[in-house]
């Protein structure tokens, strides 16, 4: 049975919107309201990873401080993405009653004073609830920043948008890890938690003040079984399955690099001290120029093509890892961070592109799986880090990459990729 014939209600087509594009007004380049929408997605790519990650780089310091074993300081990542994760199932249904800036800036405020009160935690289990509590808050920029983008930005420009909105993933995630390292070092967890958190608060002020409101979009109160109806079909198409299966092991993969190469580094042959492994995540920068670049591509060339040169690039990259020498493993990480960037932004742009007046509940559906990933993978390869070895940890990762690939091989192609006959409810 298809999903035309399932559905007695009324159907719209992925290819037509709720208006006809004769009559949206678009942000064109070179305006101020689009100038505007490129600094407010910046903005919240900055505050989102480098506070969803803010506890990555010292794993190793809340493990002393507060005296627990290796695996259960990983939670303090894991417990903000299961937040995310919680969130986002949340807004699958309920994103499209709210006003876009509205949800977004009053995510970005709550996350920040959250991340000013994880100092109060006194054990490790209040840290992983004000973690989860974060996470929740950040689900709502996730939940709907690709669906604006794909609504307010003109078709011609919606990859370059949206890789400028992952470049402010990358330099957030970096650079709050690096501070994160060095203030931990200098002055302790709880001062660097305090800076971080002011400067997101700083970040989602002036988003509040500056980012334009939709133009594109007015919430509406689809009743949740109808959007209940679309989740269905967008996890029972096989094109936008294997799209949330590739989110889900990137980011896995990538987190689980990041998460366990700092251990690697502290300990034999390389000894090196705290300030020095905080230098790789400048690494980031290369995945700044991986989302642009493919973000760039993506708007001339077709995705498919480019997502699977992407992932044959991770692929490449892990197996330069395999190398223990540390310019190779320098190399192998600059290689994995480039594709990896690269592979997020054309599969969210392959998602929001496709997903018609689901354009919402596809994405969350998207950073659903996409977060998800990096929990689970997170927490599989540091059993596999601690328990076997860095090997172990690659050839975990290899697979995944190896499978998601073959997967896009088979479930991306023109057969697959939804048509004017393929309807969601409405």
């Amino acid at each position: 049975m298809t999903a035309q014939q399932s559905l007695p209600l009324r159907a719209v087509s992925f290819e037509n919107m709720n208006d006809s594009e004769s009559i949206k007004r678009y942000a064109a380049p070179g305006t101020l309201r689009f100038r505007r929408i490129r600094i407010g997605v910046l903005l919240i790519g900055l505050t989102m990873f480098a506070q969803l990650y803010i506890f990555q780089p010292i794993l190793s310091t809340l493990r002393e401080y507060y005296n627990i074993a290796h695996t259960a300081a990983s939670l303090a990542v894991s417990m903000g993405t299961i937040g995310i994760a919680i969130g986002l199932f949340f807004y699958v249904f309920y994103a499209d009653t709210l006003a876009r800036k509205r949800l977004i800036a009053l995510s970005m405020l709550v996350a920040a004073v959250l991340t000013l009160l994880t100092p109060l935690a006194t054990n490790f289990n209040v840290l992983l609830g004000i973690n989860i509590l974060r996470g929740l808050a950040l689900s709502g920029t996730s939940a709907v920043t690709l669906a604006y983008l794909a609504e307010e930005i003109t078709p011609a420009d919606v990859g370059v948008a949206i890789s400028l909105y992952i470049s402010g993933n990358t330099i957030g995630g970096m650079s709050g890890r690096v501070l994160a390292t060095l203030l931990t070092g200098w002055y302790g967890w709880q001062i660097m938690a305090l800076s971080i958190g002011l400067a997101c608060l700083v970040m989602g002020l002036i988003f509040t003040k500056i980012f334009p409101r939709s133009h594109n979009f007015r919430p509406s109160n689809v009743a949740p079984r109808i959007r209940a109806k679309r989740m269905k079909i967008f996890l029972s198409t096989p094109y936008f399955l294997m799209l949330y299966f590739i989110g889900f092991t990137i980011l896995g993969v990538f987190v689980s690099l990041y998460n366990y190469m700092p251990f690697l580094l502290e300990g034999e042959p390389y000894n090196f001290p705290h300030y020095i492994v905080a230098l790789i995540f400048l690494m980031y920068t290369v995945g700044i120029f991986g989302a642009l670049l493919f973000g760039k591509l993506s708007d001339r060339y077709p995705s498919q093509l480019l997502l699977e040169l992407s992932l044959l690039l991770y692929i490449v990259g892990i197996g330069v890892l395999f190398f223990h020498s540390l310019p190779c493993l320098l190399i192998g990480l600059a290689l994995t961070t480039f594709a990896s960037f690269g592979v997020h932004t054309v599969a969210s742009r392959m998602v929001s592109m496709k997903a018609g007046i689901g354009k919402s509940s596809a994405t969350c559906l998207y950073w659903l799986f996409y977060y998800t990933g990096s929990t689970v993978v997170g927490y599989v390869s540091g059993f596999a880090f601690f328990h076997y070895g860095w090997y172990a940890l690659l050839l975990f990762d290899l697979a995944l990459l190896v499978l998601v690939l073959i997967g896009a091989r088979l479930f991306l192609t023109k057969r697959f990729i939804p048509t004017d006959a393929f309807t969601l409810p409405a």
